[in-house]
């Protein structure tokens, strides 16, 4: 029978990388109640951080974090979010997003981002690549 520390840290790394992959498929989700539902599974609800280039403060809640992503859908219809590479060390997941218009138009992101034990986000910080 496997270790259970072992079962325990594969199942939290699978997790970790669902909720960053559902968080932004959430970007492109066009069903504002399903782009929330998939926010509120993959976010902390205790303890949260958001900031982005385009952002002047910073975000402390995942209801403001999913307004926010909102406010893009709204603004930027038929863009997506697709990450394509991914890295993880000391607890950190740095991941290179690529922000997708339907005419073709790219715009790249690296978000640092941290999880708690359950693989939920709690810290998203994003610059520009």
């Amino acid at each position: 029978m496997p270790h259970p520390t072992r079962v325990r840290h594969f199942f939290v790394a699978e997790f970790m990388h669902t909720s960053i992959t559902q968080f932004f498929a959430a970007w492109g989700e066009t069903s504002a109640e399903t782009r929330e539902s998939m926010l509120s599974a993959c976010l902390s609800d205790s303890a949260l951080a958001y900031t982005d280039p385009r952002m002047s403060e910073p975000l402390s809640a995942a209801a403001e974090l999913i307004d926010y992503i909102a406010q893009f859908s709204q603004n930027a219809p038929g863009w997506i979010a697709r990450p394509v590479e991914s890295t993880h060390s000391d607890g950190t997941h740095t991941v290179t997003v690529s922000f997708e218009g339907p005419d073709g138009t790219a715009q790249m992101g690296v978000y640092e981002i941290e999880t708690d034990v359950e693989g939920r986000l709690t810290r998203i910080h994003g610059v520009k690549a």
